[in-house]
């Protein structure tokens, strides 16, 4: 799968978790692909913690993630120092009104209607899976009790930069139509948020996994309407998924996968070094270190 064509500019990349369950071996191996990436291109990294979805945060998950970074050897150029920093400067709770404002602009623009429709609902009447529609041409009012905001999504393919599978054209209107913006209790979803923390940080490089791809495309989308040029710009890689012991599932918080927190009462991070190197398919044999897992890494990266 290596190397990539990075682009000639300076890489801006980040790691973003989400404080809403302990982190697991999947989420090191992401940290652990994109500090890879940033070190031997000689980029900055960014620690984001996405924590818009304020009644899944607890503070016991925001300190498993230094706790997890620290344990990896993790290090990164900008980003909160520890929980009570992040609280006080940097959680995404402080700057609703500017994640609001750029929702406006899209309501504005008319790309934004209202949605009172249940899951139930929709599973009845889609035929294909995705939302069929119905509330389009809706009258209901953008603050009415348990009010979603959807954008509409056109029916036309969007290009992904992968710098890891190449260009990728994915039709949203087929994967993940009229996403919603703006959930019924109020909370900003994550795409909106998401885009505009990539761009106050001029991040140019994302990296996650390869399930996440609509997630890229419904970001480029919104980019697009908000005319924010930069993100449009930004490359991607979408690396492949580290899967359960029977190849069906990912790890992940839902599918209830061993979370770095039991490893590190057990284990050295040698274990997670060596994982990551088998999945890469670099050399794995003598990997005891984040250096050395970093050596194994530029071995192919620079071939």
């Amino acid at each position: 799968m290596l190397p990539f064509n990075f682009p000639p500019q300076p890489i801006k990349t980040r790691i973003a978790p989400t404080p809403s369950g302990y982190l697991h071996i999947g989420n090191a191996y992401s940290f652990l692909l994109t500090w890879i990436i940033t070190q031997i291109q000689g980029g900055e990294l960014f620690l984001r913690i996405d924590d818009i979805d304020s009644p899944r945060i607890k503070d016991a998950y925001l300190d498993d993630i230094f706790h997890t970074l620290d344990w990896l050897n993790i290090t990164y150029d900008k980003g909160p120092e520890n929980v009570k920093d992040f609280k006080k400067n940097h959680s995404q709770q402080l700057r609703i009104e500017e994640y609001q404002y750029y929702l406006n602009k899209l309501k504005e623009k008319q790309k934004l209607f209202t949605c009172n429709c249940s899951r139930s609902e929709i599973k009845k009447h889609s035929t294909d899976g995705q939302y069929p529609m119905h509330c389009r041409t809706s009258e209901r009012a953008w603050e009415a009790p348990q009010t979603a905001w959807r954008i509409i999504t056109p029916n036309q393919d969007i290009l992904i930069h992968d710098l890891l599978k190449g260009p990728i054209s994915l039709n949203l209107f087929q994967t993940m139509r009229d996403f919603v913006v703006r959930r019924k209790e109020g909370i900003i979803a994550y795409q909106i948020v998401s885009l505009i923390e990539d761009i106050k940080a001029n991040i140019n490089l994302i990296v996650r996994g390869e399930d996440l791809l609509s997630c890229s495309a419904a970001q480029l989308l919104l980019a697009k309407e908000l005319g924010l040029s930069s993100f449009q710009n930004a490359s991607f890689i979408h690396h492949s998924l580290i899967m359960d012991k029977n190849g069906q599932h990912k790890l992940s918080k839902s599918k209830g996968a061993a979370s770095i927190k039991e490893l590190r009462q057990y284990h050295s991070p040698s274990k997670v070094y060596q994982l990551v190197a088998q999945h890469m398919k670099w050399e794995s044999h003598g990997i005891e270190t984040l250096e050395d897992l970093l050596n194994s890494a530029q071995e192919r990266l620079l071939q």
